[in-house]
């Protein structure tokens, strides 16, 4: 719809300019019509790739959350500092996502059994498609018309192709170009793109002079010189393809006619006394009554809309087309390409507004040191939240990047520095400075771990602790055949990724970011049987120069089936079903006191 809005604007401007172009240089119009058609091509690019965006309002298209059925989180005890915990955020957003999925999992479903009604939109192009088709029919018909007139037609004499030689070296236009003679036809016209004709009828090639013979082939030669035939063949199909709109309908026509006058004036121009040309031109209006549609739709007729050029040719010569109206006309094209083609809608909602123009940035030193004091290199630092200044000190706020961009990563340096970047005004619409930024810490040598940083201020340096190695792996039966495609779930915040593990030879994995303290492991994997199995989750603890290696049976899932109860209405709609995995040291009471222990624990 935006396309086809830019193509009204397009047709509506073009129009606007050819009323005051009619009765000045047939140039104008060319250029101006030719414009239109190579910027129409390009619409769909220029759609996608603006050359400049109007910001349109735009409500905020977040729907609220779901409702939330169960906690399965745990709580974060009340001496943790902030209130955006990154850990009881990401298993939050988990639960949310997983809640999400089966969402779309039910409307797929109920998408399948119900009878989807068929959209306007599928009306408007079928429509669209049974008027383009009859369009095109009707060019394909007529292509065939005119192929058969040139192969009923005879070949021209000797003396008419000399000339046409004649006419050819006059006016500059190389290409071979054929002639023909037909009985058929009641007026002279070029046609073919790639094998270009002129067609003569019979009784004009026999009662014309010489002199008037060369006046019409200089006419048709003009036509090829500047390319005319294609650019009207273009407006055809242009017009079959945008049927349907108004704006359209006319404009081969206009074309047509700039085309016929341009070619007036140079095959006049090329004559000793121009007034012959009009002579000749007004002569065969008067042979001509009517004209068959295959010699005006897919060609370019001499003899198509005589009065209206005999008009322009009798008012005299047409000022000399230089240099500066072709600046002019180039300024023309540019203007219609700015003002129709080169906008587009940016949409913005509501969050989005309250973003300023530019947000300005500075960084602070962050130092990283292992527990003995030494700088670490290589760790990476990503900040998640931020603290403002003022009595709001203490309400912790996340890291927003629709106000802020994507989370900056830089690395320490061989001293175990690096800045890190943080907006000045952490809040825009309430003018609330930074006072703080919260990073996490990440080095393949030691422990994840997280960090602060005041701005504007000495920090003391970051300590990160060296890993303690884990190594684990799975075996299934009583044999302990080892699981070769092992998968572990490792409990804590921030919790390792995949790319942390490393495969061993036996099919186990080993970890050597491990903090010390209780930890909680699973294993998924598939046995040697193509089964998929899963591990018990086994609590264990892990201290400071002691490898943690463990070896966990594994054993095929439990399926669960189940149904509704009969007392419950059908038809059931957007249904969901819950069930909660945990391990047995988490009771299955959420008393948030108990599990906010454990999550420290573990």
């Amino acid at each position: 719809m935006m396309i086809l809005l830019k193509w009204t604007v397009l047709l509506a401007l073009g129009w606007m300019m050819h009323g005051p172009l009619r009765e000045h240089h047939a140039r104008w119009r060319l250029i101006l019509w030719r414009s239109i058609l190579s910027f129409a091509l390009l619409l769909p690019v220029l759609h996608f790739r603006p050359l400049f965006k109007i910001p349109a309002q735009e409500a905020s298209s977040a729907a609220p959350p779901p409702a939330q059925l169960f906690e399965s989180t745990p709580a974060v005890n009340s001496d943790t500092p902030g209130r955006d915990n990154p850990s009881s955020s990401s298993v939050s957003k988990k639960s949310t996502e997983a809640l999400t999925l089966q969402n779309n999992v039910v409307g797929s479903s109920e998408g399948k059994t119900s009878c989807k009604p068929l959209s306007w939109k599928s009306i408007l192009a079928a429509i669209w498609a049974l008027g383009f088709f009859y369009g095109t029919i009707r060019l394909v018909r007529l292509h065939f018309e005119l192929s058969r007139l040139r192969r009923e037609a005879a070949d021209a004499s000797p003396c008419l192709h000399e000339q046409l030689r004649t006419v050819q070296t006059k006016l500059g236009f190389q290409r071979k170009v054929g002639i023909q003679i037909s009985d058929s036809i009641s007026s002279p016209f070029v046609c073919g793109l790639l094998q270009p004709t002129i067609l003569l009828p019979g009784k004009l090639a026999n009662d014309l002079s010489p002199s008037e013979i060369s006046a019409l082939l200089s006419h048709e030669i003009a036509h090829l010189r500047e390319n005319d035939l294609v650019w009207c063949i273009g407006w055809r199909w242009m017009k079959a393809i945008f049927w349907f709109h108004p704006l359209i309908w006319q404009i081969p026509a206009a074309h047509n006619l700039a085309c016929e006058q341009e070619a007036d004036r140079i095959a006049s121009g090329a004559l000793k006394d121009p007034g012959f040309y009009t002579q000749l031109l007004a002569q065969l209006a008067l042979r001509v009554v009517a004209l068959r549609r295959a010699e005006v739709s897919l060609t370019l007729n001499g003899a198509s809309q005589i009065a209206r050029r005999l008009r322009l040719l009798s008012r005299g010569p047409r000022s000399t087309w230089n240099l500066k109206h072709s600046l002019a006309a180039f300024g023309m094209a540019v203007a219609l390409l700015l003002v129709s083609a080169g906008w587009g809608f940016s949409r913005i909602n509501a969050a989005e507004t309250k973003k300023t123009a530019a947000v300005k940035f500075k960084q602070v030193l962050v130092l990283v040191q292992d527990e003995s004091g030494k700088a670490v290199e290589g760790a990476t630092i990503e900040p998640y939240a931020l603290r403002v200044k003022g009595p709001r000190w203490v309400d912790h706020y996340g890291w927003s990047t629709e106000l802020y961009g994507d989370r900056p990563r830089v690395t320490t340096d061989k001293e175990g520095k690096a800045l890190v970047k943080y907006p000045v005004v952490a809040l825009p619409a309430e003018k609330l400075l930074t006072g703080l930024i919260s990073f996490t810490l990440a080095h393949p040598d030691f422990t994840p771990s997280t960090g602060d940083a005041r701005v504007n201020e000495s920090n003391q340096p970051v300590r990160l602790t060296h890993g303690i190695p884990l190594e684990v792996s799975g075996y299934v039966g009583k044999n302990h055949e080892p699981v070769a495609e092992v998968f572990a779930l490792l409990g804590g915040e921030p919790g390792p990724k995949a790319k942390d593990w490393q495969k061993k030879e036996n099919g186990g994995l080993a970890y050597n970011q491990l903090s010390p303290g209780g930890h909680m492991v699973q294993l998924m994997g598939k046995a040697p049987s193509g089964e998929i199995v899963y591990s018990e989750a086994v609590a264990f603890t892990a201290e400071h120069g002691k490898l943690c290696k463990l070896a966990l049976e594994m054993k095929p899932g439990i399926r669960l089936v189940g149904r509704l109860d009969d007392n419950v209405p059908r038809p059931v709609k957007n249904g969901r079903a819950i069930i909660c995995v945990r391990p047995k040291e988490y009771p299955a009471t959420a008393v948030p006191e108990d599990l906010g222990a454990l999550h420290e624990k573990y």
